[in-house]
């Protein structure tokens, strides 16, 4: 038995006309586009021309000591509440992920 598929793909749905742009969408804009952005292509540029340094200039090398571990090899470090803090910081990836997949809902 063959598929069948639609004659006509499915409608996409139409953004809501309320929606607006504020200052608030400018100041994230700048912020992530103008610092953020970078911030990480520098870091990832120093990374690479500067194999095995310690120095933190990338979000994943500042993140992972916060988290209870290495900065360079991710392995789990013996600090104080590790277990905890590496919790914390799966759990907030996890939500990370979770937010910016998933739709809201409608209302």
């Amino acid at each position: 038995m063959t598929e069948r598929y639609p004659a006509t793909p499915p409608k996409l749905v139409q953004p809501h006309p309320d929606d607006e742009w504020t200052i608030g969408s400018v100041l994230w804009a700048v912020i992530v586009f103008g610092l953020a952005l970078p911030l990480e292509a520098y870091g990832l540029h120093y990374d690479r021309t500067h194999p095995g340094n310690r120095k933190k200039w990338t979000l994943t090398s500042n993140a992972r000591p916060f988290g209870g571990f290495d900065s360079i090899t991710g392995e789990p470090l013996d600090v104080p509440y590790g277990t905890v803090r590496r919790t914390a910081l799966l759990l907030f990836l996890y939500w990370l992920v979770h937010h910016w997949t998933s739709t809201r809902g409608k209302y």
